[in-house]
């Protein structure tokens, strides 16, 4: 996925959106959350940004505690999880703020 698509905090993505209002040139955006905190997707929404997609890594069966041990599987599952995730309804690979816990 290299060069498919870019890391953004929340203010980047507060920036790219007010950029991109109304513009066709904005990619699909993609949150990502270590577990059903859902860190990630609550600070977006408090920030009043928007999204299209959202995916869970634990809800992949990935946990923090197995990737030192895994972590090439886990990046693998994570991957496949945001190509799928991301492409129910578009093509184009989304831009990925999120947070880590």
């Amino acid at each position: 996925m290299e060069g498919k698509g870019c890391w953004l905090s929340i203010d980047q993505l507060q920036l790219w959106q007010d950029k991109k209002a109304g513009s066709d040139e904005r990619p699909p955006t993609i949150i990502i959350d270590g577990c059903d905190h859902r860190c990630g997707a609550r600070s977006v929404d408090q920030a009043g940004l928007k999204a299209e997609f959202h995916l869970v890594l634990s809800e992949l069966g990935i946990d923090e505690s197995e990737t030192e041990t895994n972590l090439t599987e886990a990046l693998v599952l994570a991957k496949d999880g945001i190509l799928a995730e991301s492409t129910r309804v578009t093509l184009k690979i989304p831009m990925i703020p999120g947070c880590c816990c």
